[in-house]
């Protein structure tokens, strides 16, 4: 059996460009790490509230980027990243790299702060929270954004278990 690790992103897109982009990362295996829903409603356990506050960090750490619709869901996280313009430092390589100020930048420092802090709070090292990879969606009208703001905003209530 090959197993491929190749990008999801799309080629020659530079994804440190302004915009908005809607993001969905999953838990290792899909296993309901975050909390659980009664009725549509959010209940967080301590994993969940720390995926919480690391999402609202990212905005603390990086002047140009917001964090706008965000859910948390127990098995996955729905959310909006905005990347505002700003000076650009590194020119675009023809080939794949992970450049600072870019979206996988960004989600690679968001996923580690939270394995590293679900990790220390529970004594197990080795303990895996995200998958690999993630998925993301070029936000590219008021239409698109607002379907987006809904299926985010919806999710629960969608959730079966």
């Amino acid at each position: 059996m090959i197993f491929r690790n190749t990008s999801r992103r799309l080629t020659r897109y530079d994804y440190r460009n302004p915009g908005a982009y809607f993001v969905t990362v999953k838990t290792n295996g899909n296993r309901d790490l975050f909390g659980y829903i009664h009725e549509g409603i959010i209940f967080l356990n301590g994993r969940g509230r720390v995926v919480l506050d690391e999402w609202k960090r990212i905005t603390n750490v990086r002047d140009n980027v917001r964090c706008a619709e965000f859910v948390i869901m127990p098995d996955h996280i729905h959310g909006v990243i905005e990347i505002l313009p700003y000076r650009l430092i590194q020119p675009l390589e023809p080939d794949f790299r992970l450049l600072g100020g870019s979206l996988g930048a960004i989600m690679g420092q968001f996923k580690s702060r939270v394995t590293k802090r679900i990790r220390n709070e529970s004594g197990n090292p080795h303990f895996t929270v995200w998958q690999t990879n993630y998925y993301d969606h070029i936000i590219r009208s008021s239409n698109d954004r607002e379907r987006v703001r809904r299926y985010i905003q919806q999710n629960p209530m969608r959730f079966h278990p």
